[in-house]
């Protein structure tokens, strides 16, 4: 028997070695070319939508200490930022004119009133009224909020603007974050009860999501962690989920917010700044908006002794004729009608017959 050999002519590979090569590098390039391409053009877009005479995009650059800090002369799809940062329509009058009042407004997004124009948040119509009603045009309320920071947060930009600026007053209306801040400060290591038993006071956690160098330079990302993983949505959420719940202030938080409250007060003193403190209110009164209010209506109770002037926005709220959820549009933020409302008073309690 005769031993059977193959003798079929061998397959020719369809591509050689080289062509796949290619491929494979034109792959490899093509993503990131994409990235890059999408990058841009979403760039250009917003430049043409949103973009400012003489601003960049990107309101918010890196800090060593605060993680991000607004930048000056920057915009983006809601808003810009004056010569020093702050959320204004004109820069900082410099030097002050003589007789001219000077307000900083320090806090959270409650402050800076992400949901409104900038001409319609209550930094802006308090400013308006301070115009009209005290007459000039060089009277100044400058909008220093930024989107979820802390009292420490504030705190330390203050200590850096503060004695630059010489305010004639200095508003806080902060308190609602946090417990944010002692969420993310957990997160990154020592959390805000060790820090609290070891008396160290007014750490700003620096790890939040704006903090990170892709947030602050990449618009896809942005638009990914919007749309994709609405982190920020669910933090603004006053539910009894996560390691704070009921209706009373955590213990070692609110410590180190009245500390932070006692270096604030100090610090608008020594730079002779009137220092006015505001407790702030939410739409409804459930458990969960009774705590994180309630920072700062103990912040309040604690500061009042000291002689400093205190502003209640639950008085403005029973004062209001009209139906209370009218002056918000989310559970903390005002609507167009609650700024207003609350410009007016403010400007009532501080200038007016208290």
């Amino acid at each position: 028997m005769s031993e059977h050999t193959d003798s079929s002519p061998p397959v020719k590979p369809r591509y050689s070695q080289k062509q796949v090569t290619l491929f494979a590098v034109f792959l490899v390039l093509l993503v990131p070319g994409l990235i890059v391409l999408a990058e841009f053009s979403a760039r250009a877009v917003m430049s043409m939508v949103y973009g400012v005479k003489g601003k960049s995009y990107g309101i918010y650059s890196g800090d060593p200490v605060l993680g991000h800090i607004p930048a000056p002369n920057t915009y983006n799809h809601l808003t810009s930022l004056n010569d020093r940062a702050f959320r204004n329509r004109e820069n900082v009058i410099e030097p002050k004119p003589k007789g001219a009042l000077r307000m900083i407004a320090y806090g959270g997004s409650t402050t800076f009133s992400y949901n409104l124009p900038t001409e319609k948040t209550w930094t802006y119509l308090l400013q308006r009224r301070l115009r009209e009603r005290l007459g000039g045009q060089t009277h100044q309320v400058l909008n220093g909020g930024v989107v979820l920071w802390s009292l420490s947060h504030a705190y330390e930009r203050a200590k850096r603007e503060i004695p630059v600026l010489k305010p004639d007053y200095v508003l806080l209306y902060s308190g609602i974050n946090e417990e944010t801040n002692a969420l993310y400060l957990k997160a990154s290591g020592p959390g805000i009860q060790k820090l609290v038993v070891g008396g160290k006071f007014g750490v700003p956690a620096s790890n939040y999501i704006a903090s990170s160098w892709l947030h602050r330079n990449s618009l896809l990302f942005k638009i990914f962690r919007k749309y994709l993983v609405p982190f920020v949505e669910n933090i603004f959420k006053t539910g009894e989920s996560g390691p704070y719940s009921g209706e009373k202030p955590d213990v070692y938080v609110l410590t180190n917010y009245l500390k932070v409250l006692d270096s604030f007060v100090a610090l608008a003193r020594r730079n002779d700044a009137k220092f006015i403190f505001i407790i702030q209110s939410g739409r409804d009164q459930g458990p969960g908006m009774r705590r994180i209010t309630g920072y700062s209506v103990k912040g309040a109770e604690h500061l009042r002794p000291l002689g400093v002037k205190v502003i209640d926005t639950r008085d403005m709220i029973r004062r209001y004729k009209g139906k209370p959820e009218e002056l918000f549009e989310t559970s903390i933020h005002y609507s167009e009608k609650g700024a207003r409302v609350f410009a007016d008073y403010l400007f009532e309690r501080i200038f007016g017959n208290p």
